[in-house]
């Protein structure tokens, strides 16, 4: 049996970003059939003291949802792993690609950015 390691982990953060004041007006808009400006205003005060004590403000968000979807960023993660690791696609046996949100339920997921970057001894 051979050895099992990890050679190479990569990750890609969206450039896009939103702070939290444009969360709470999208939040506003989307709920504007039922939320007062009075209810509005106590809301915000309470999510702003939230955003402050978990120190969130800004979220990552794709610019172009035609460039930057879960498949790209996968993909763009893997080409950095692979580069950082120094090894070639066909010595890559095994991908393993998650995340919070991605469109597929494992490994199908794996499956496409597999395909996508070209890899065929998976």
């Amino acid at each position: 049996m051979s050895d099992i390691y990890i050679k190479s982990v990569g990750h890609y953060i969206p450039e896009g970003r939103i702070d939290n004041n444009l969360i709470m007006d999208c939040f506003r808009k989307a709920n504007s059939d039922w939320l007062t400006d009075e209810k509005f205003e106590d809301l915000n005060k309470e999510v702003q003291i939230i955003f402050g004590f978990l120190g969130i403000k800004t979220r990552s968000v794709w610019k172009n949802i035609e460039k930057e979807n879960y498949i790209a960023i996968a993909t763009r993660s893997c080409h950095i792993a692979l580069e950082k690791s120094g090894l070639s696609k066909d010595d890559i046996d095994c991908l393993i690609v998650t995340g919070v949100g991605n469109p597929f339920r494992e490994p199908t997921f794996a499956n496409i950015v597999s395909a996508q970057m070209g890899l065929k001894n998976i």
